[in-house]
């Protein structure tokens, strides 16, 4: 498929595991770290509906304070993985044919460090929405990553959860498959690697562009 990354197309090939490669660069300030996004790149960098032709939205990137309201819900209720966290921002969209659909959402923290130590706390909480029984699929984007596929109703229909650090942030991608057979792990890497695009993107200073290709969506 091809992924369009500040504003032109980029083919990716696939390995030969079958998943696909794509080279990712590092974004930082001088010294090395990983800029924190504002408020308004926070919601930037979560895909909007131009990112994802084939698919409509359900709500589009908000965001809010950690410091707020959007605390309890961004850090799973689990206070220490929000400290030095500053945004929190969420969007939701389901696939033309009705058959998935998809939550991105990402904690944007005040550095790395911060990002890192809250890492394994929510990836605890995340990936019990799919149980003990869930794969775990080969996921290869952002700083560090982790995915869950598995099984979300009685009749095999199919979720999965992806976790992601990019730079000074975490950032998740949530899907649910109204029938068995709806997505499989290929879908979740491409949402993943948009995704991570744009928040790379957000951490450069540039307006995140990155999204699928028209019927680029396997």
């Amino acid at each position: 498929m091809i992924i369009r990354k500040a504003g032109r197309p980029v083919r990716l090939a696939l390995a030969a595991s079958g998943t696909i490669a794509l080279l990712l660069t590092a974004c930082g300030n001088t010294d090395g770290q990983a800029t924190a996004l504002s408020r308004k790149q926070a919601q930037a960098a979560l895909p909007d509906r131009e990112a994802l032709p084939g698919w409509r939205t359900l709500s589009e990137p908000g965001v809010v304070s950690t410091k707020g309201g959007g605390r309890e819900t961004a850090c799973r209720g689990k206070d220490k993985a929000c400290k030095d966290s500053r945004f929190y921002s969420t969007a939701n969209f389901t696939r033309d044919d009705k058959k998935v659909t998809a939550g991105f959402s990402l904690i944007a923290y005040k550095n790395e460090q911060a990002a890192q130590a809250a890492y394994d706390v929510l990836w605890k909480v995340h990936r019990r929405s799919l149980g003990a029984k869930a794969s775990k699929p080969k996921l290869d984007t952002g700083d560090r990553s982790n995915a869950r596929l598995g099984t979300i109703g009685f009749k095999g229909e199919p979720g999965e959860v992806v976790q992601l650090r990019v730079g000074a942030n975490l950032a998740w991608v949530h899907i649910r498959g109204a029938a068995k057979g709806a997505f499989d792990h290929r879908l979740a890497t491409d949402l993943a690697t948009v995704l991570t695009d744009r928040t790379q993107q957000a951490q450069s200073g540039k307006t995140p562009s990155a999204g699928l290709s028209q019927g680029g969506t396997p």
